[in-house]
This record gives structure tokens, sequence and C-alpha cells, in this order.
């Protein structure tokens, strides 16, 4: 499955925890958007753009991240470090290289604020 967001002004739930979601983009505008990503696919590619938005991303227990983060200069990044360690905009699981499902992410995040849970 593959799913593409345009969202202005708006406040939305993205639960993909049931789908085999191979592709996301994402791109938001004032909005407060909470995603659930699945652990049912291998490998899912995400991107994200934000605006003037509050984006929280969970993402399940059994899926190794790569985030990369571009122009985080104007925006409130709070990624859990514990399970994404930081090197220079990227973060990554300990075991991404070696996990099973995966889950990439590429990340603009505007003027908002963005959680990665």
């Amino acid at each position: 499955v593959s799913v593409e967001v345009n969202g202005g002004a708006n406040e939305s739930r993205l639960d993909f925890s049931q789908a085999n979601l191979k592709k996301l983009e994402l791109s938001t505008g004032a909005s407060k958007t909470d995603v659930l990503f699945s652990s049912k696919a291998e490998f899912c590619s995400s991107k994200i753009s934000a605006g003037a938005a509050e984006v929280n991303l969970t993402i399940p227990a059994d899926v190794a991240a790569s985030i990369t983060v571009h122009g985080k200069e104007l925006s409130s990044i709070k990624i859990n470090q514990s399970r994404f360690p930081q090197s220079g905009d990227r973060y990554e699981s300990a075991d991404y290289a070696a996990a099973a499902k995966k889950l990439e992410i590429e990340l603009n995040p505007g003027l908002g604020e963005v959680n990665v849970y």
C-alpha cells in the first residue's frame, strides 16, 4: 500500500497499524497529525513535510527506523534517543542494518513540533 496525504489546516489521525504500508508521503500545513506506523511491511519509506504543525509519529517496537531530519533549526524535534540514537541529522535504531522490518523516514519539520515515539 502506498499513501499520499496532502492536508491543510486540520487535525487527523492516520492509523496504518493494520496496513501493509510500503510508502507514505505526508504534506501538512497548520495542523495536528498523528501517524501510527505498521509492522506488517518488511520495508516502508516515508517522506513527511510539515508547516506550522504538530506531528506525532508512533513506530512499533518491532520495527527499526532510520530518521533523517532536514531544516530542524526553526522547529522542535523530540525523538526517543534511547531507541533511535542521534548521529548528525540522522537518528537510527542500533540494529537497523540487520533488522527484518525497517522504516525509513525523511523529515522536513518546518516551523512546528515533531515527536517520534
